[in-house]
């Protein structure tokens, strides 16, 4: 299982959302999406569910806990 901001990244990258569009999903700033992906502080679970959502997948695959399935394959 990949740390958790790695699985962050990994999950906003493979979406192609910016730190802008992630901020405005969770209605959160563009830093605290740089510091939840650099690992200096974590998304409270309100704001996993809200990433989840706009990455279009599970939490667990947000997480990195299964991974990731097709785009739109929900």
């Amino acid at each position: 299982m990949a740390p958790l901001n790695e699985a962050l990244k990994r999950a906003r990258r493979a979406s192609g959302m910016s730190y802008r569009d992630a901020a405005e999903a969770t209605e959160s700033s563009i830093s605290s999406v740089y510091e939840w992906e650099a690992g200096k502080t974590c998304p409270s679970a309100e704001k996993l569910g809200k990433l989840a959502d706009a990455y279009k997948i599970t939490t667990d695959e947000l997480m990195g806990r299964m991974p990731p399935r097709k785009a739109g394959k929900r």
